[in-house]
């Protein structure tokens, strides 16, 4: 009988302790479970449950096949669980739903050292990766920007030298003389191949710019005109301009060339026409939204949006639209220099840009420029 009140207070210290385990469990942003021999479950436990609409131990009784929805003996995930049953342990990344997994399996021992099933644990990597890949994104652009201001320096020289001996020649020769054509077609294709330099230095912000205090809504007044031209009679565009929207440092003209590009590539996106809508808003980026997108700074923009009803672009091209002479066409027309053009001049702003886009709904183009207090000058 003196035994009972040692044996009691023991017990409740190890419910004590199973509660705080259970409550640490229910807040890791993981998920851990255990299965037995047969592959069906026999618990579920941890907060990243909700982010695949389950609730704790839900999955009791049911097998890794039937949540999976599958037959086939085959499946990734069913493989490294039969690896497990046979005493590895397992390490691997994993789509589950919409979300990335990092994954351990371990064999779950009983009396004798024997496998009576198995123990995962899968870690939500989901952010992780995706700030790896704007980080990897951001580096390639950087690199390329080099490579391109490096080409542009250097070819622009040579088009000096092209220009400079057909102006010679052209002085030489008489009005009459058949040569003079060819030689007025040579300084045509210069002054072509000269625009292109300067589109690649603005890719690689090399270019002399102005910058001054000014109004995004006064300039896409003053834009609206030129921007329906470019898109034409069948493509209806809406501006929604805050009048409390605040100024911004940057080069007006680039500025306007960002959005002409813009609406340019909205145009080869809706062939059939469609609808274009540029807002523009104060904005605060938080520490939340910096998180998320590597390279932002924190604080007070002015974000201009243009929304397209296009064809939108398809998932696996949005990390390279960016990149010169990207390849993929969108909508049915090249990108050439102008979204690498956009790119660049966003960044030599000291800006932000970012895309949403989802095939056959259109595409968002979201521009965040530093807000200032300085009047427009």
């Amino acid at each position: 009988m003196d035994d009972l009140p040692e044996s009691s207070d023991t017990e409740r210290a190890a419910a004590a302790t199973e509660q705080r385990l259970r409550l640490i469990l229910s807040q890791l942003p993981a998920i851990m479970w255990t299965v037995d021999r047969d592959l069906r479950f026999t618990s579920s436990l941890g907060a990243g449950l909700a982010a695949l609409g389950l609730q704790e131990n839900q999955l009791i009784g049911v097998s890794v096949m039937d949540y999976f929805q599958t037959q086939d003996p085959e499946f990734f995930p069913i493989q490294q669980h039969r690896r497990a049953l046979q005493g590895e342990s397992v390490e691997f990344d994993f789509q589950w739903g919409k979300r990335l997994y990092q994954v351990r399996l371990e064999p779950l021992r009983g009396a004798g050292d024997s496998v009576d099933g198995v123990l995962g644990l899968a870690v939500d990597v989901t952010e992780i990766q995706r700030l790896q890949d704007q980080v990897e994104q951001a580096t390639r652009m950087e690199s390329i920007g080099r490579l391109a201001g490096g080409i542009a320096h250097d070819f622009n020289n040579m088009l000096a030298a092209i220009s400079g001996f057909a102006e010679l020649a052209l002085i030489q020769l008489s009005e009459e003389h058949p040569a003079r054509a060819n030689l007025e077609h040579i300084l045509q294709a210069v002054e072509r191949a000269s625009q292109l330099v300067h589109q690649l230095l603005a890719f690689a912000r090399r270019r002399v710019i102005a910058p001054q205090a000014m109004s995004v809504n006064e300039h896409l007044q003053q834009l609206t005109p030129f921007l329906q031209r470019i898109l034409g009679e069948d493509v209806e565009l809406q501006c929604f301009l805050d009048n409390q929207t605040g100024n911004v440092r940057a080069d007006p003209v680039q500025v306007e060339q960002v959005l002409m590009n813009l609406a340019s590539n909205a145009r080869q996106a809706m062939p059939n026409g469609g609808k274009l809508i540029i807002e523009t808003q104060n904005v605060i980026l938080d520490s939340g939204y910096v998180e998320q997108h590597w390279g932002v700074q924190p604080g007070e923009y002015v974000l201009i949006s243009l929304t397209d009803t296009g064809v939108g672009i398809a998932p696996e091209h949005l990390p390279h639209i960016f990149e010169p002479f990207y390849s993929v066409r969108m909508g049915g027309g090249g990108t050439g220099l102008g979204l690498a053009t956009v790119h660049g001049i966003v960044n030599q702003a000291r800006g932000h840009i970012w895309v949403y886009s989802e095939l056959g709904k259109g595409t968002t183009f979201k521009i965040y420029l530093p807000r200032i207090t300085d009047a427009a000058e």
